[in-house]
């Protein structure tokens, strides 16, 4: 809401002042492209709605550097000085707050990444030289930036790789089955002994018998997707 508050009086302020046209234009764009995406796309967290204070900060700095006369001023911008936008930009400020607050305590009291624990553990039981099949690969490459010069072979797509590609051949195979990777392993790496299996969710009780289970990540941390299972096979 604070957001809300902060683009209407901002692109007000850019319509206002008929000769900053071009950057009321561009306010409008990004405004307009980032509720889209918002509302129709994906709803984001608080990390993403940032982006909007990011713009309205830019937006309200860069008017402030251009008068009625397009001449450089380093004055604050007219309506910075009006009383309900100076109240307005307080409470915004004062609801943040309580975001900062628990956002500090997160940080405090819960581990800030699976991704690192579980590459930490790879490295310190020496099992990056190991062939590590991941799924999904989105998630799972989020061990790779602590693990340099590794990379994972990824079920979906079939291949080795670091980065994810979001591409029409990850598009129709992100959603595979547990079973469609096994499939995959078995396809690829007949010889199993040098294999590792690491997925965000514990595999069925019905591949147990063939899938160790040799560590897990499922502390509740800062992100709830990163938790991991590791499995080597019995063979």
């Amino acid at each position: 809401m604070h957001s809300f508050r902060n683009t209407v009086g901002t692109i007000y302020t850019q319509w206002k002042n008929k000769k900053n046209l071009p950057l009321w234009i561009m306010g409008i764009c990004s405004f307009a492209g980032l509720w889209y995406i918002f509302a129709c796309k994906c709803g984001g967290g608080l990390r993403h709605h940032g982006l909007i204070l990011m713009v309205t900060i830019f937006l309200v700095w860069i008017s402030g550097e251009y008068r009625e006369d397009n001449k450089p001023s380093n004055e604050l911008p007219a309506f910075l000085k009006k009383r309900w936008v100076v109240i307005l930009i307080v409470i915004s400020l004062g609801t943040s707050i309580f975001h900062t607050c628990k956002s500090y305590r997160e940080e405090l009291t819960m581990q800030l990444s699976g991704s690192q624990r579980m590459a930490m553990f790879l490295r310190s039981h020496n099992l990056t030289d190991k062939i590590i099949v991941a799924h999904p690969s989105p998630n799972t490459s989020s061990i790779l930036p602590y693990l340099p010069s590794v990379g994972l072979w990824y079920a979906d797509i079939q291949q080795y790789g670091t980065f994810v590609t979001w591409d029409v051949k990850y598009d129709k195979n992100s959603k595979i089955a547990q079973d469609e990777v096994l499939q995959r392993i078995d396809k690829n790496f007949p010889d199993k002994k040098n294999v590792l299996l690491l997925v965000t969710t514990p595999l069925d009780a019905q591949y147990t018998s063939h899938w160790v289970l040799v560590t897990k990540v499922t502390d509740r941390v800062m992100k709830d997707d990163e938790k991991y299972y590791l499995y080597k096979h019995t063979a």
